[in-house]
């Protein structure tokens, strides 16, 4: 990568080459226990909040495996900048732990990605997360496996198509605990949470 600032096919190199690397780092059995979750979370017989918390574990698993691999790091919260897609039971789990009334939403609202671009997330505070332990799927899976965080400034972050990794096996699982028809209300944060 040169001196300056990356090229979208500079940083498409290193991304793939991190995201490699990192997979090829992780332990056989973390690999096992995110492919199994769609299994194991339906086999229990728990609740939807016991079932994402389930979910959650293994995802700050693979969550704590990425240092080295990521521009990710304690205090950059550029990711909290833009549209954050929860499920109506992710945001009774946040309300309950924040003691905010989550707004009730009758049906699902979809956003163009560029909406919140740049606004905070209503549970952001001095650039950090003031609901860690409850935040949600989209939060908990989303990694910069970039030298830098130069692409994830919210006014970069839509002019390239950064390579995410899926985590199959845990959005599978989430997909069954909180549903993925038309019935499953899910909306940005901020649809929950407005803010002021």
């Amino acid at each position: 990568m040169s001196d300056s600032t990356p090229t979208p096919e500079e940083s498409a190199r290193v991304w793939d080459t991190r995201i490699g690397a990192y997979v090829n780092s992780l332990p056989m059995e973390l690999r096992r226990d995110e492919a199994y979750l769609p299994q194991d979370v339906a086999a229990m017989s728990a609740s939807a909040k016991v079932k994402l918390r389930r979910i959650y574990g293994v995802m700050d698993r693979l969550s704590a495996a990425t240092e080295g691999y990521v521009a990710c790091q304690r205090g950059c919260a550029d990711c909290c900048r833009m549209n954050v897609t929860i499920s109506a039971q992710e945001a009774r789990m946040i309300a309950e732990a924040s003691g905010r009334l989550a707004a009730p939403l009758a049906t699902s609202r979809e956003h163009d990605n560029r909406e919140f671009l740049g606004q905070p997330c209503p549970f952001l505070v001095d650039n950090a997360c003031s609901v860690y332990d409850v935040r949600p799927l989209v939060c908990r899976s989303h990694f910069s496996f970039d030298a830098t965080a130069h692409w994830c400034a919210p006014e970069r972050s839509t002019t390239v198509q950064m390579k995410l990794l899926r985590f199959s096996g845990a959005r599978r699982a989430y997909d069954g605990v909180v549903g993925d028809g038309p019935a499953t209300i899910k909306a940005d944060i901020r649809d929950f949470f407005p803010p002021g």
